[in-house]
């Protein structure tokens, strides 16, 4: 997925790639599992799947961000630096 900026992303179209991306490595998931009860700083180096442990969040969070705000649901924004690797 190639994101531009100003670009929405739909929460759809994450689902239907990263279906087909790779098994995350146990790291990933395990940052992932605690990122859902708390706050995290995730500091990894280039090319270790940052983005990657961000987008599953999203994923696994997908029934709260398609709640209505009334009915108690969340919103999801993530930024990246222009430039930056975003597939």
């Amino acid at each position: 997925m190639t994101a531009s900026r100003n670009t929405t992303v739909n929460i759809d179209r994450i689902h239907s790639e990263l279906d087909v991306v790779t098994i995350p490595r146990s790291y990933q998931t395990e940052l992932m599992e605690q990122a859902k009860h708390e706050n995290l700083v995730i500091c990894l180096s280039t090319g270790s799947g940052k983005t990657y442990i961000a987008v599953m969040l999203i994923k696994e969070m997908a029934h709260a961000i398609r709640a209505s705000i009334r009915d108690g649901g969340k919103r999801t924004v993530f930024l990246v630096k222009t430039g930056s690797d975003f597939h």
